[in-house]
């Protein structure tokens, strides 16, 4: 079942896992969305353990771990401090379980690694080095020291984040800058397997050709300022693009909604839609509010006392859910931490409200294998830190926000998807804004 380029991939790979002595044994799958990278994962991933071998697969975020079977995020696996930075290491004891799990493998799998710095992949491969150092059987010239390393990602989609960083920064902190890239083999998957099969319009085959161009920056006119590209005419949605997505009324229900998002670059025009969404649901809208206070390491009270309960309660930093929670049952939410990875309950995780109580959030996961879960969802005390507040902020609520909505950034974030439409719709970012038929935006 696997193309030309999954297949040479799979014998490339699978010939570093027979052959411990060959040197190249750091592998990145070079492959946009929909070219079969989860697939070709898996494959390996039956292959390997049909030999009776550990494998370790881990994504960047939790999300997208749900789709490998037994993944984790990195940051469960590499046990990294957060947020991430240049002096950061593995938090791992020797001896440990992990430890031991790590050094046994024989085969690792990263995927969206392109999302992770440069220095978090030095920190790995250094953290091998200490960890293999004292056995005889590996060689101390090998890069991370393990059997075999299979990174993959997709450098036009979301490069590791730089809080307020230029765009030199953002790409000096990418991993083609780190230490083992140039001992990693890089294997390219270019074929859309989602738009492969005879049934698939036309339209959606030129569309994904389109994205594949506008990543790979080819769409770029001479007219046109650097940067700027001109949006297709069939891509813009000139009314409301909520209505455009979701039905004007919403049952509670109706679980369609849960295969609907509008990708916006921005939170601040995110949780605008989803309280627009919230409304068309017909059921009975409940309010959760915070108790919200400011972590204390030294235990000044006085700090505590410059900052009033107000401004506390107007702050909503990132991975963090509002002060005010609005739901709904049938609204369809997603948590913000990685609750438990092993029944794909991660951030990112799509699942529907089916009732809700004073003390907890009853919620149903509605698509992947495990659809039809229900999980219970309390409060919690989250205090992310944020470079941008001069103190940290403690929050104790739901880790629940509404997910009408995606944030991402892609370089095409700016689409709305719906399952409705051929191809996906444009919208101006703002509810009711008119566009022109030919528009240009900075992406």
């Amino acid at each position: 079942m696997l193309n030309p380029r999954q297949r040479k991939a799979f014998e490339k790979i699978g010939e570093a896992f027979e052959n411990p002595n060959l040197e190249k044994r750091l592998f990145f799958i070079d492959g946009p969305g929909g070219s079969g990278n989860t697939f070709l994962y898996n494959t390996i991933m039956h292959y390997v353990r049909s030999k009776n071998e550990l494998v370790l697969p881990c994504t960047f975020t939790g999300v997208a771990a749900t789709l490998l079977e037994g993944g984790r995020s990195s940051h469960n696996l590499f046990k990294p401090p957060i947020p991430i930075n240049e002096t950061w290491t593995c938090n791992i004891h020797h001896g440990s379980n992990t430890a031991n799990e790590l050094k046994n493998a024989k085969l690792i799998i990263w995927d969206e690694a392109s999302m992770a710095p440069a220095h978090g992949v030095n920190a790995v491969d250094t953290f091998y080095k200490d960890l293999m150092a004292e056995d005889p059987k590996v060689c101390s010239k090998k890069m991370f020291r393990c059997a075999v390393f299979l990174i993959g990602g997709d450098f036009r989609q979301i490069l590791p984040v730089v809080p307020h960083g230029s765009r030199t920064e953002i790409i000096s902190a990418c991993m083609k800058n780190s230490n083992c890239w140039r001992n990693i083999e890089v294997l390219k998957l270019d074929q859309n397997m989602r738009t492969n099969e005879d049934n698939v319009p036309e339209e959606h085959q030129s569309f994904s050709q389109w994205l594949l161009n506008l990543g790979d920056g080819k769409l770029q006119e001479p007219r046109l300022e650097q940067g700027i590209f001109e949006i297709p005419s069939v891509c813009i949605e000139n009314g409301c693009i909520v209505d455009a997505v979701f039905p004007q009324v919403v049952q509670p229900e109706d679980e369609s909604i849960a295969n609907r998002a509008i990708l916006t670059p921005k939170k601040q025009h995110s949780h605008e839609l989803n309280e627009n969404v919230l409304r068309q649901i017909q059921s009975k809208l409940k309010c959760y509010t915070s108790i919200d206070s400011i972590h204390q390491d030294t235990g000044n009270a006085e700090e505590a006392a410059n900052y009033p309960m107000e401004f506390l309660n107007s702050l909503t930093p990132g991975g963090m859910p509002p002060h005010r929670l609005n739901l709904k049952v049938g609204a369809v939410v997603m948590p913000l931490r990685n609750l438990i990875s092993t029944r794909r309950l991660c951030n990112g995780t799509r699942m529907v409200v089916k009732q809700i109580m004073s003390k907890g959030i009853d919620c149903e996961i509605p698509i992947g294998s495990f659809k039809g879960t229900r999980v219970f969802i309390p409060r919690v005390i989250l205090a992310p830190s944020d470079p941008d507040l001069p103190f940290t902020l403690k929050r104790k609520q739901f880790p629940l926000r509404l997910k009408s909505r995606a944030n991402t950034g892609f370089s095409w974030h700016i689409f709305a998807i719906s399952t409705l439409q051929p191809w996906p719709t444009l919208c101006g970012l703002f509810k009711d804004k008119k566009l022109p038929a030919s528009q240009s935006f900075r992406y």
